[in-house]
């Protein structure tokens, strides 16, 4: 998970540098930037409906840019940030047909998500104008534009999954391009258990705080990828010594800005549990993962859940200030081995979800590709 963390904060930094002795943006132009499965891919293709003005301005507001970088600099990088989301989402569809995993979308699942984000919004069954008001005020759609739109997204976020082995193994007749497995080997887990042994004790009197970023599991890939990068970016600001309110300022920015139904930015009090029983498994694996003094945990993957009839998941780190070491844990404690099989399980599908990305972006060509970062 820190190698998968340290390489898409890289991911970041590197457009911006890129950029900066790039040419200024064709404003409007439908010049072609990448071509995927022998179809070009245009600039207006990219940003579609996209406020540029906005986007730029809560960049620079999110990851607190310096003005010596110029807004038109900024916008390039969002621009060709884009267009690898773009290319992902066009190739996932083409899986999709290939596996003809679009056939098995049912229109009444579709309609129950969005029924679901109307009740959200307060916009009652039957009530057509005030659904179709808010979609135009929102995005700038009909209603009938935002069910296809929501149909693709849930056909691309099944692909993903399927393609990272987060629903099993594959059938050999499936003619995927890409498949990553997800497994975990026992000693796979032996070694987990092997370089957490200096702090792999058991805890309690843990004083600590949360920071959670909490959304819809149908969520975009794009929009899950914007939330995590700014989650990296508040994990950094943290480390280097600002407090989670001050780091977490970016993340509640993205909640106001995005508008994406469900999405929450939970900072928590700072609290004292007394033990394992007082903290979820992830938050109490995230306790043993630090020193006994404490610091900023690695993020970690929520474990789905549900609340209102909606399922959700999220990423979450902790701020531990102490804790007090008990006895070792036992490689063979029934409790440990569960919750760290799953730990495991989902950093393992995180890592195999940026496997399926970066071999779908090695079957496109980028134009210009010197200013994107590969």
């Amino acid at each position: 998970m820190t190698r998968l963390i340290a390489a898409i904060t890289l991911t970041l930094m590197l457009p911006l540098a890129a950029l900066a002795e790039g040419e200024r943006l064709s404003e409007g132009s439908n010049e072609i930037v990448a071509v995927v499965d022998g179809t070009p891919i245009t600039y207006q293709d990219v940003i579609g409906k996209l406020d540029l003005a906005i986007e730029v301005r809560t960049m620079r507001q999110v990851r607190r840019i310096p003005d010596n970088v110029s807004d038109q600099e900024i916008e390039r990088a969002i621009v060709y940030s884009q267009i690898e989301v773009f290319i992902i989402n066009r190739l996932l569809l083409n899986e999709a047909r290939k596996v003809r995993a679009d056939a098995n979308i049912r229109e009444s699942d579709v309609r129950a998500l969005i029924k679901q984000e109307r009740s959200q919004k307060g916009i009652a069954d039957g009530d057509e104008i005030a659904w179709a008001n808010y979609l135009q005020e929102k995005y700038s759609i009909t209603p009938s534009e935002y069910r296809d739109r929501k149909r693709t997204e849930v056909i691309q976020q099944q692909m993903i999954y399927v393609m990272a082995g987060g629903q099993g193994a594959v059938p050999t007749e499936y003619p995927l391009s890409v498949y990553f497995p997800l497994n975990v080997s026992p000693k796979e887990l032996r070694k987990a258990f092997n370089d957490d042994r200096k702090v792999n004790k058991n805890a309690t009197q843990i004083d600590y705080r949360s920071l959670k970023v909490v959304f819809p599991v149908n969520a975009a890939f794009g929009e899950k990828r914007k939330l995590f990068e700014a989650l990296v970016d508040a994990q950094g600001r943290a480390r280097a010594g600002e407090s989670l309110e001050s780091a977490a300022a970016g993340l509640k920015i993205l909640e106001k800005q995005m508008g994406l139904i469900g999405l929450k930015v939970v900072l928590g009090e700072r609290t004292i549990a007394k033990s394992q029983a007082d903290l979820d498994d992830t938050a109490y694996q995230l306790v043993l993962s630090l020193p006994e003094r404490g610091g900023i945990s690695e993020i970690a993957g929520m474990a789905p859940y549900e609340e209102n009839e909606l399922k959700f998941e999220g990423y979450e780190l902790l701020q531990l200030f102490s804790k007090r070491e008990g006895e070792a844990i036992a490689f063979d404690d029934p409790q440990w081995q569960s919750t760290k099989l799953a730990e495991l399980q989902r950093a393992k599908l995180d890592a195999n979800i940026g496997k399926v990305q970066r071999a779908l972006l090695k079957r496109a060509v980028i134009v210009p590709s010197r200013l994107i970062a590969r």
